[in-house]
């Protein structure tokens, strides 16, 4: 008669190895091409400023520009500890959203622009200061009085045909919009007498 004792080796299952990880725990896995995606958001951001470019750009420009840096530097990190066979999952899903935040406030700043149908308000200004900064891209920048309360100046980034247009001392109105989500953009950048585009 058959004894199933006898053949118990046979039907059972083997041992786990000690590398293999249980049925349904999957080993964590890190994208490489995590990287890419605040990269991403720095040429959307980038793109999106110069379409609807805010009145305080610069500091508007480092809500988003912090995190694509600080995630860039975070994953590089990871990457190093992942070389070495590290577990890393304790830095998810945090680095994966703050990796995110550059594009999310590229999609923002947009929507401030494009949702935006106020009527621009036409401020009168004289240009104090030319700016040109060189390098692989120039970038242009001129300096008007100020028309807010508590600011002597303000400094706007502008395209190079608007740079060229004007010399210091001279008149200009500059026209800004309110922005649906409150963050004011300049739309056109003209001489009193010169209503072309910028």
């Amino acid at each position: 008669m058959f004894d199933p004792s006898q053949n118990q080796s046979a039907v059972s299952s083997p041992p786990l190895s000690p590398d293999v990880p249980p049925f349904g725990d999957e080993p964590f896995r890190f994208n490489r091409a995590l990287i890419a995606v605040p990269i991403a958001g720095i040429i959307a951001m980038m793109f999106i400023l110069g379409r609807y470019r805010p009145l305080d750009e610069t500091s508007i420009s480092w809500y988003g520009l912090i995190p694509a840096f600080a995630s860039a530097l975070l994953i590089s990190h990871i990457q190093k500890k992942v070389k070495k066979g590290e577990d890393v999952r304790s830095y998810f899903p945090f680095t994966t959203w703050l990796a995110l935040v550059p594009m999310i406030f590229a999609v923002f700043v947009l929507l401030n622009g494009a949702l935006d149908h106020s009527t621009a308000e036409r401020h009168h200004a004289v240009v104090t200061q030319k700016i040109k900064n060189n390098g692989r891209s120039p970038s242009y920048y001129l300096e008007f009085d100020s028309w807010r309360p508590n600011k002597a100046t303000e400094e706007l980034h502008v395209s190079s045909d608007v740079y060229w247009r004007f010399n210091v001392g001279d008149p200009a109105i500059v026209e800004v919009h309110r922005g649906i989500f409150g963050i004011p953009w300049v739309s056109e950048i003209s001489k009193p007498k010169d209503d072309s585009l910028e």
